[in-house]
C-alpha cells in the first residue's frame, strides 16, 4: 500500500482525506495529505483502528498524480517514526524535534487548556455526537510522564504559551506535522523573534 493514493474516512474526524501512504506500521500509518487545492500539505499519523473505511486507490487518483506532475510538485520524505503505536510515533516525533499538532477529542463544556484551538474542519453534521468536540494542540513536545505528554503550545496568533501543559496520551487520536498552517505559525513566530534591521 505504501506509495498509493488512498481515501480514508476517519472514525472521529468529519469527512474524508486523500493522500499518499507514506509509511506503514503494525498499528499506525502515515498519510501525506492532499489539501483542497490539490497540493500536498503535511503528514498525519493515524491508527488503523480509527479508520472507518479506506478506498485504495482513491477516487480520481490518476488526476491527482497528474496535477502534481503538471505543477512540478513532489512528495516529501516522511520522517521515520515508530508506528507500533500512536504513543510510539509521538515519542519518535519528540526525538526528531518535530513541530506537531495533536488532534484531541474533548467533552463539550470541558475546560480548555492554554493553547487549544477549535478544529478548522468543525463538523456541522446533525448526526455528530454533540457531547464531543475535536480540538487541536500545536507546539513542541517537551517530555513524557506516566501516560502523559507535556508540550509547549503556540496559539493562532503565533504566540507561545507562558507555561507548558500536559495531555493524557490516550486523548490524542491523530498526530499531524509538516503542514502549511504549522509552518505559517513557525514563520511568524520566528520573524517576531528576529532582531530588527538597522538599515
Amino acid at each position: 500500500m505504501a506509495g498509493q493514493i488512498v481515501r480514508i474516512y476517519h472514525a472521529i474526524d468529519p469527512g474524508h482525506a486523500d493522500g499518499f501512504v507514506a509509511a506503514v506500521g503494525s498499528k499506525c500509518f502515515v498519510l501525506e495529505i492532499f489539501d483542497e487545492t490539490i497540493r500536498l500539505n503535511g503528514f498525519s499519523c493515524i491508527r488503523y483502528s480509527d479508520v472507518d473505511e479506506c478506498e485504495s486507490p482513491a477516487p480520481h487518483h490518476a488526476f491527482l498524480r497528474r496535477v502534481l506532475d503538471l505543477r512540478g510538485l513532489h512528495r516529501s520524505k516522511a520522517p521515520s517514526l515508530n508506528l507500533s503505536s500512536l504513543t510510539g510515533a509521538i515519542r519518535s516525533a519528540k526525538e526528531l524535534g518535530l513541530f506537531v499538532a495533536f488532534q484531541v477529542l474533548r467533552y463539550n463544556g470541558e475546560d480548555e487548556d492554554e493553547g487549544v484551538e477549535a478544529d478548522e474542519d468543525e463538523d456541522e453534521d446533525e448526526d455528530e455526537d454533540e457531547d464531543f468536540r475535536n480540538v487541536c494542540f500545536i507546539g513542541t513536545i517537551l517530555s513524557f510522564g506516566h501516560g502523559t505528554v507535556t508540550m509547549r503550545s503556540i496559539d493562532p496568533d503565533a504566540i507561545w504559551g507562558d507555561e507548558p501543559f500536559t495531555l493524557d496520551l490516550d486523548e490524542i487520536h491523530r498526530l499531524d506535522f509538516g503542514g502549511g498552517y504549522e509552518d505559517a505559525l513557525l514563520l511568524v513566530s520566528n520573524a517576531r523573534d528576529e532582531p530588527a534591521s538597522t538599515d
